[in-house]
Parts: C-alpha cells; sequence; structure tokens
C-alpha cells in the first residue's frame, strides 16, 4: 500500500471519528444540564479536555502548541 493511500484512509478514518464525536455531544451533555451544569460550564468543561488531550498527543509525537 502506497503512503498517499494510507495518508489518505487515515483521513477518512478520523473525518468519520470527529463526526461521529460532534454527533454524540448532545448525548453527553444533556445529563450535565439535569445534574445542574450550565452550558457555559459543560463547554468550559469539554474544551478543558480536549486540550489536555491535544497536548498529550502532540508531547507523544514530539509536537508543541
Amino acid at each position: 500500500m502506497s503512503a498517499q493511500l494510507r495518508d489518505k484512509i487515515a483521513g477518512y478514518l478520523c473525518g468519520i471519528a470527529a463526526a461521529v464525536a460532534y454527533g454524540l455531544n448532545a448525548l453527553f451533555a444533556l445529563p450535565l444540564y439535569d445534574r445542574g451544569f450550565s452550558p457555559s460550564g459543560v463547554l468550559f468543561y469539554r474544551y478543558g479536555i480536549a486540550a489536555v488531550l491535544l497536548a498529550a498527543v502532540l508531547a507523544a509525537g514530539g509536537g508543541a502548541f
């Protein structure tokens, strides 16, 4: 398999994973709203967790912000 084809397949898989994660946002936010979280609080924690995960991925790959 060529590197170009492998990269294209990886890109499609990442796009599918991003679409699924975006579509599932409501399923995870609604229970938090029921427990008293505000929309601002949910967004704060969502983006905070995303920043930590991004930092971990970049650190594992030798990158930087």
